[in-house]
């Protein structure tokens, strides 16, 4: 079995989201003014200071527990999608040196594949937008999200949904349309998760 590699790709699939976005930086910006965006959370409303539960988000034991849902979520929309997404990521010459810190917090399946796009990119210079055609893949980023390595994010297409890194189990979602948001609800309450 081959470990599994991210494809890159000419197209820039961000302007597929956002065709008016001229800078990186702005993408994010006009995306969550023009769309609808929400939250996937494991919480079902903004947690108060005061709320006992907040004490949660800084326990490890109960934020590790939590990723088994999110990897399932995310399973599901990569199945819904066409088992493919879109990841914009950094490789470059300096990357092994940025991964190597970042290793300790992943699972042993993770740093393989991660060892294996290090290997395979860090020559290419900074060329960002990758094709995951692989679910491990994609599990891979989304416990580098949860796990606050990464701030990355995962679009996918076919139903278009923007998933953001981000923290505290909390990982924003941008929607191109209101129907996509019921899809994703449904799927988000198969794994005790909230779109909030």
């Amino acid at each position: 079995m081959q470990i599994p590699l991210l494809k890159p790709i000419n197209i820039e699939y961000k302007k597929y989201f956002v065709p008016d976005f001229s800078d990186e930086d702005d993408f994010y910006d006009i995306a969550i003014i023009k769309y609808p965006h929400k939250i996937l959370d494991v919480f079902d409303c903004v947690l108060d200071r005061l709320d006992p539960r907040i004490e949660l988000l800084s326990n490890e034991y109960f934020r590790l527990s939590q990723e088994y849902r999110y990897l399932g979520f995310i399973e599901e929309v990569f199945d819904l999608n066409g088992k493919k997404c879109y990841v914009d990521a950094i490789f470059n010459e300096n990357s092994h040196l940025t991964f190597r810190r970042e290793l300790c917090c992943f699972d042993e399946i993770d740093k393989f594949i991660l060892l294996r796009q290090l290997t395979t990119f860090s020559n290419i210079g900074h060329k960002k937008d990758y094709l995951i055609d692989d679910v491990n893949l994609a599990k891979m980023f989304i416990r580098g999200m949860l796990r606050e390595s990464w701030q990355y994010s995962l679009y996918f297409d076919k139903n278009p949904l923007l998933v953001m890194g981000n923290y505290d189990l909390s990982l924003p979602l941008i929607f191109k349309n209101e129907k996509d948001i019921k899809i994703y609800e449904k799927i988000a309450s198969k794994y005790g998760l909230y779109v909030r």
